[in-house]
């Protein structure tokens, strides 16, 4: 589905599993953003968002992360 050059985690062409493995292996602990620069009528925004937000947990979780939620508003 890949719509523009900017955007989410698990709709693009870079392999965001073997980023987060590497910043892992180096001990990274700081924060994971999610941006996206897409026209909202052939991407809709929230939909944009909930793709990126899956596939970052994922290949988070697989590179061994623990994500902290507290004191986030869930949905």
């Amino acid at each position: 589905m890949a719509l523009g050059a900017f955007t989410v985690p698990g709709d693009g062409s870079l392999d965001f599993g073997a980023i987060v493995k590497r910043l892992a292996d180096y001990g990274y602990e700081g924060w994971f953003v999610v941006e996206a620069e897409q026209d909202p009528r052939k991407a809709p925004p929230k939909k944009m968002a909930e793709i990126g937000h899956a596939e970052l947990m994922r290949v988070m979780t697989a590179a061994g992360y623990t994500v902290e939620t507290e004191g986030f508003p869930k949905g």
